[in-house]
């Protein structure tokens, strides 16, 4: 009895060990921020989430048409709301269609002059569960503005298989920390069924730019070194 009892023990450590090394921890390099204070500066080429040129997929895995913005964008409460908001993808190293970086921008209004408030972002995995992939810092809101739009842009680093993301936006009054709005791709095509991954899963580097900037040479090239070596010396003759 005693002998089956330390088999299953060891049974059982040997299965959460396992489970633990085969569990991969979500990892993101994380930049945001107003869009109005961030400098304009785009390096890499862009694909936009409403490209048609991408095949699309539905909730339940078959191609179809992107899903139509909802009439009340999901509001949970008059007071707040989310305007619009917008997704851009970059990064696919290896040219697969599956993208590595992820920009989200969106609109917060309300109907209050200012309003500090934060917003939880969430990524579903081809129709799967929402899961938190990052939060906001606090920021100010001014009544309708748009001038006062946020971005979230991650570098998906490990932890994210290859496939169509959803995203989702829950906005947060900073006042007594109750949500307040929800935004996800149900009132968005921008938020529906994005081709992401994982760095770690792009199996090309980013590619290296090398800038050369060589001159002539030969004897015309020696001669011209020696001509303009004579006129300095000459000039500090002078």
């Amino acid at each position: 009895m005693r002998l089956i009892t330390i088999a299953a023990g060891l049974l059982g450590l040997s299965m959460l060990s396992a489970g633990i090394a085969s569990a991969e921890t979500r990892e993101l390099s994380i930049r945001q921020g107003l869009t109005a204070e961030r400098a304009s500066t785009v390096d890499t080429p862009q694909f936009k989430a409403d490209d048609d040129a991408l095949p699309l997929k539905s909730a339940d895995g078959n191609r179809s048409a992107r899903k139509a913005p909802s009439a009340d964008m999901q509001a949970l409460n008059g007071d707040f709301w989310i305007f619009d908001a917008t997704a851009i993808i970059r990064d696919d190293f290896d040219g697969d269609g599956f993208f590595t970086r992820l920009e989200v921008t969106f609109d917060a209004d309300t109907v209050f002059n200012t309003a500090d408030v934060y917003a939880v972002l969430y990524l579903s995995l081809e129709g799967g569960d929402w899961i938190e992939y990052g939060s906001t810092d606090t920021f100010r809101i001014n009544g309708s503005s748009a001038f006062d739009e946020y971005f979230f842009d991650s570098d998906l680093v490990s932890g994210f298989p290859t496939g169509y993301y959803d995203v989702l936006i829950d906005l947060y009054d900073t006042f007594d920390n109750s949500l307040v709005a929800t935004f996800g791709p149900d009132d968005s095509g921008e938020l529906f069924d994005l081709p992401l991954e994982s760095q770690n899963l792009d199996s090309a580097q980013p590619p290296v730019v090398v800038i050369s900037n060589e001159g002539g040479g030969g004897s015309f090239g020696l001669a011209l070194l020696a001509l303009f070596g004579g006129l300095i010396g000459w000039r500090k003759a002078q």
